[in-house]
This record gives structure tokens, sequence and C-alpha cells, in this order.
């Protein structure tokens, strides 16, 4: 069996892609920077909700249900589970400006009770699934993505 293959990743290398090149996928792509799920001749912007739709059918999602959304982008999913599904999202990008994309419209769409985004690096949470518990900040509360201090304490 062959050993998985590991790429060294540069999490500031990303994050300053995302910085420089978020206006432009914006302007390509739309609010939704990922891409679709195509049935037939659909538009892109069809073809994005389609995919969302599918996910949050795979994934059950229920009204009304509380959504982490990690890789968040410019926050198209999140604001597209809140009026959908009535969801109160948060979204988390390694991005400042996309994060200060998203919150912009944010505001302008009236969505501020429903969704926040937050610039946080998920590498450096620690999730224990199977007793519920984590290391998850409070509601309104990001992770620093500087702050690696607590991360390096509890490499083994």
């Amino acid at each position: 069996m062959n050993a998985p293959v590991k790429f060294d990743v540069d999490i500031a290398q990303i994050r300053n892609h995302y910085d420089r090149l978020s206006f432009w996928y914006r302007t390509l792509w739309g609010e939704h920077i990922h891409h679709g799920y195509w049935e037939d001749n659909e538009s892109v912007a069809r073809a994005q909700i389609q995919l969302m739709e599918r996910l949050a059918e795979k994934a059950g999602i229920p009204r009304a249900a509380n959504v982490l959304d990690i890789g968040c982008g410019l926050g198209g999913s999140a604001f597209w589970l809140a009026k959908k599904y009535n969801c109160r999202v948060t979204g988390l990008t390694i991005s400042p400006v996309q994060a200060r994309m998203a919150k912009k419209k944010e505001k302008a769409i009236g969505l501020c009770d429903q969704v926040q985004f937050q610039v946080a690096d998920i590498n450096l949470w620690h999730v224990c699934l199977a007793s519920g518990r984590s290391t998850l900040p409070p509601r309104g509360r990001g992770v620093d993505h500087q702050d690696r201090s607590r991360d390096a304490e509890r490499k083994p």
C-alpha cells in the first residue's frame, strides 16, 4: 500500500492568493466561487445553486440549523443557506479580504442576525467529535490566524 502524498502548504501564500484575487473571482464566478452541478445547459449561476441544493440535501441540513461554513469564500453559500433554510451561519476564511467583502454584503442584504464571517485558520482548531467537546471559540470570537501559541502547546 502506498503512503499518502503530503504537500507542504504555506497558509500565508494561500491567504495572499485569495486576498489578491477575490475581486476577480467574484467578477468571473459571482458570489459563489465554487464550481457547479450541471444537469443540462444551465448557466454557471444556476449550476452553482444546484450544487448547493444537492449538498444541503445530502448533508440533511434542517431549517433553522446552525451551520459552520469552513472556507466560506465570499459568503455565497452562507447567504443562500440563511435565505433558503433560515440557518444561522458562521463563515470562516483565511482571507481578511474575503471576510470584509462578505461582511459588506451581509450588511447590504440585511442578514446580520443570521450570518457572520470570521478570519480563522481551521488548521489551528482542535475538535473532539466523539465527546462533542471542542476548543472552538464562542460565537463572535474568532481564532486569530496568527495565534499559534496554543496550537504549539498541544503538539505531541
